[in-house]
């Protein structure tokens, strides 16, 4: 392999490395807020359980 083709095959993989990072940053994310609607879906759910106070 010479240096270019070498070079090339660097920036490649720094270019992979920084979509993967990238594609966990987004999924934590979208992790975060699905986890956010599952509390408050819970919560809805814990008042409809809830006896009426009269």
């Amino acid at each position: 392999m010479n240096h270019d083709q070498e070079k090339l095959l660097k920036r490649a993989q720094d270019a992979l490395v920084q979509l993967n990072h990238g594609a966990c940053d987004d999924a934590a994310g979208v992790i975060h807020d699905l986890m956010k609607e599952v509390r408050q879906l819970q919560d809805k759910l814990e008042r409809l359980d809830a006896p009426e106070v009269a």
